[in-house]
């Protein structure tokens, strides 16, 4: 804890809503790497930034119905930018380069789910 906030590595439970998140903070908010548990089985490990995800991650949901569908690429201030497969992710750096995927927007996203 610095200043009544957490900072470093720490697990955050939030009761009643199903979420824990474990892994680096920095200045209570999510910051650097971590693995997010929500509601509906979905799993998100990957890099944060100010309580986003930022960077490079997977999120991964299981459905009551056994379906399962899994979101691999980059990230930047809470929203997916790229799609991409497991070895063709860039580098931090290079993530909007559009010779490795297209860049989509949220709606179609969310369209193409």
């Amino acid at each position: 804890w610095v200043d009544g906030q957490m900072h470093g590595q720490g697990v955050e439970a939030r009761v009643g809503r199903g979420v824990v998140y474990e892994g680096q903070f920095e200045k209570g908010l999510y910051h650097g790497e971590g693995m997010l548990f929500g509601e509906v089985s979905v799993v998100y490990k990957g890099n944060f930034a100010h309580g986003l995800k930022h960077g490079r991650g997977v999120e991964s949901s299981e459905y009551n119905d056994g379906s399962k569908t899994s979101f691999e690429g980059v990230w930047s201030e809470g929203k997916p930018l790229l799609l991409g497969r497991v070895g063709e992710l860039p580098p931090p750096h290079h993530h909007r380069k559009k010779n490795f995927a297209c860049v989509l927007a949220t709606e179609e996203l969310e369209a193409a789910a």
